[in-house]
């Protein structure tokens, strides 16, 4: 597998910067470090939050304290945090954010071409793990599933699928594999640029999956839906994340960006904070064609989900 091929289908599940606004601020048991290196791509747009990449021992022992208190199984904890290493170890961490860091004042950019060399040159023919893969591995006993994907389902997860080839632990359950299917092969959907009739698609074709969500209010799954239509009207999960729920309604969301892009912690107050970021970083049509993504919590539209333009 060449280098590029890697880079091309991984940004497929973020784009290379996220950017924010909020007041400079510590987390508990956090301190903040010097300003990591940066590339030329950095949005403006503002969206309130702390964010890390777990670079140091306090972030991780942070998220790993999130984890527990929100029940996620230690074996599935364990193995997310022995990816954030092995990514740690393969990469050039010196642009990444150890600590917390604001979005506002030290908004997050990756070199996304400088990170693919170096996890190549270690990992040449491993393309590591990315959003939607990490999403089960840490929340897939959350998901159920009774039926099967229909046969005729397109199916644009190469890369996924020759991750699980190289590293089958992956997803560490049994029943994870189906509920990786269930949840993010495409899904045909309808000529139309307005979102609900999309939402009500997909919400039909994965009961008709026999896929749903066992609803734990600390533990989350966020689903940022596109809409395709270069050769069919298609639906695709682009991008996906953990949300975790603290004890004090706090929201973090645990996502890892792309497949040369690195893992991410933030830290929002509200889930309408979390739209502004996602939207921000995926509603980018200009031609007018396709409708908007949606953002899909579980097994419904999320709550304070709207466009921003």
């Amino acid at each position: 597998m060449h280098r590029r091929a890697f880079l091309t289908a991984g940004l497929v599940c973020a784009p290379l910067a996220l950017a924010g606004c909020s007041p400079q601020a510590p987390m508990p048991g956090a301190t903040a470090s010097a300003t990591p290196s940066r590339s030329p791509y950095v949005a403006q747009v503002p969206a309130p939050g702390l964010y890390t990449n777990l670079v140091d021992e306090g972030s991780r022992a942070q998220l790993r304290h999130i984890l527990d208190a929100c029940g996620i199984p230690p074996e599935r904890s364990d193995l997310l945090d022995s990816h954030i290493q092995r990514y740690h170890d393969s990469v050039d961490t010196s642009q990444l954010a150890s600590g917390f860091h604001s979005l506002a004042s030290d908004p997050p950019a990756y070199d996304a071409y400088a990170l693919q060399a170096r996890w190549d040159a270690t990992n040449p023919d491993f393309p590591g793990w990315n959003c939607r893969l990490t999403t089960v591995g840490l929340a897939g006993h959350l998901v159920t599933v009774t039926g099967s994907v229909e046969p005729d389902a397109p199916d644009l997860l190469d890369l996924d699928r020759l991750t699980l080839e190289v590293d089958p632990t992956a997803l560490p359950d049994q029943g994870d594999r189906a509920r990786f299917d269930a949840l993010y092969t495409c899904v045909r959907s309808v000529a139309d640029t307005q979102v609900g009739p999309h939402i009500e698609r997909m919400t039909t074709v994965w009961k008709e999956r026999g896929l749903s969500f066992v609803e734990d209010p600390r533990v989350r799954l966020l689903s940022v839906v596109l809409h395709s239509r270069v050769e069919t009207d298609l639906l695709l999960i682009g991008h996906a994340g953990v949300l975790l729920v603290g004890q004090g309604g706090e929201l973090h969301l645990i996502e890892k960006l792309a497949f040369p892009e690195p893992y991410q912690l933030t830290t929002f107050s509200s889930r309408e904070e979390i739209n502004e970021v996602l939207m921000t970083r995926y509603d980018v049509d200009t031609t007018g064609e396709v409708a908007p993504p949606f953002i899909m919590d579980n097994g419904a539209l999320m709550e304070g989900y709207r466009r921003l333009t």
